[in-house]
């Protein structure tokens, strides 16, 4: 199922003429915010801390933008689970006992969510970056060009782009799904607090 939900339904997305942003994305009033970084960046835990305090989840890991889409309507819902390490479940105050197995030997499992599916306005582009030189976050404003190249960057599967040889029509793909999109790097020291 991880793979199925992973790697092919990224290829998927591509073919469809998707963007499938390496990303969580929960729901606010201004429209989605998704949370962009590598993996272990924190994109799981974060929207998961954010759903305890009243926001929607939309997508987990994987967050899914369609740029031919109304604007109201670009962020697409994917997943009805989290994917959260057995630490992120015990700062939260839950228990792994019963959840399911995201791979057989990992200590990060299926936690799922029981909320309605709906579609949203893709409103900020936030992308995690770990600092511990720092007491607490910094948030910085990314110019077009970086907040292209963090797209880019943070695509799930980009290497399917070269390998169909689909990055000029991708790359303007992200231009039109970035218009009028807040992108911010939120630098910040490695916890839950």
């Amino acid at each position: 199922r991880s793979y199925l939900m992973g790697s092919l339904f990224a290829a998927i997305c591509h073919q469809r003429g998707f963007l499938p942003l390496h990303a969580s994305a929960i729901e606010t009033p201004q429209g989605a915010v998704a949370f962009l970084g590598a993996s272990g960046a924190g994109k799981s835990s974060t929207v998961a801390f954010l759903a305890r305090r009243g926001h929607r989840i939309l997508a987990d890991d994987i967050c899914v933008v369609d740029p031919a889409a109304p604007r109201e309507r670009r962020v697409l819902p994917v997943a009805p689970w989290l994917k959260l390490w057995d630490t992120t479940l015990e700062a939260m105050g839950e228990s792994s006992h019963g959840l399911p197995r995201v791979f057989t030997e990992d200590d990060k499992y299926r936690y799922s969510l029981q909320q309605p599916e709906s579609t949203s306005a893709l409103a900020e582009l936030i992308l995690l970056e770990r600092d511990d030189t720092l007491r607490e976050p910094v948030f910085e404003r990314l110019s077009p060009v970086q907040a292209m190249q963090a797209v880019l960057d943070f695509t799930f599967q980009s290497w399917l782009v070269r390998a169909t040889g689909r990055t000029e029509h991708y790359f303007l793909l992200c231009g039109r799904a970035l218009e009028g999109v807040r992108v911010t790097r939120m630098r910040r020291p490695w916890g839950f607090d």
